[in-house]
């Protein structure tokens, strides 16, 4: 697995394109286990799957499942790691998955691939601050997004960049 991969993957899970599922139980009743306990769902039952809390579930993804880490996505013979089903939807899942996903996911991989290949990012530094500050003030800035429709960041332009080119 390459790192612009491990970088979608990491990206998806923590700032996903969708944060709820709707789904309904169709014409009959749906029996759901959690945790060794069953429920029955009536039919017709509108049912929200709420992809930011599976996504971050301490439970399965451990004490850091908030934190930025993308190494996350490999195990010890750095192969990809697969969650188990349900606990990975940036895209949906099943018969209503997104009909972009596969054009999504080379799309990113070929974009990162090409920015990055040649040059690197960096924030651009405020009057008198150091860089680990600056990194600071951007994790604060993305942590105030908005949840909409989707994700998005309150106030993308506190942000700046600067682009290095053949570094």
């Amino acid at each position: 697995m390459n790192a612009e991969h491990m970088l979608q993957l990491e990206t998806l899970w923590l700032y996903g394109p969708i944060f709820f599922i709707p789904r309904y139980t169709a014409g009959s009743f749906q029996r759901l286990n959690v945790q060794g306990k069953e429920y029955t769902i009536p039919p017709n039952t509108n049912v929200i799957l709420n992809c930011a809390a599976l996504h971050t579930q301490p439970s399965y993804w451990g004490d850091d499942s908030l934190v930025w880490r993308p190494g996350r996505w490999l195990d010890e013979k750095e192969e990809i790691v697969q969650p188990p089903p349900g606990m990975y939807n940036p895209w949906a899942a099943g018969p209503r998955v997104c009909p972009g996903k596969k054009f999504s996911q080379v799309e990113f991989v070929d974009v990162i691939a090409r920015l990055f290949q040649k040059g690197k990012v960096t924030p651009k530094l405020e009057v008198g601050e150091k860089k680990e500050d600056a990194y600071k003030r951007i994790k604060n800035i993305v942590a105030d997004s908005v949840l909409d429709v989707t994700l998005h960041m309150a106030h993308p332009e506190k942000i700046r960049l600067v682009w290095q080119v053949g570094v």
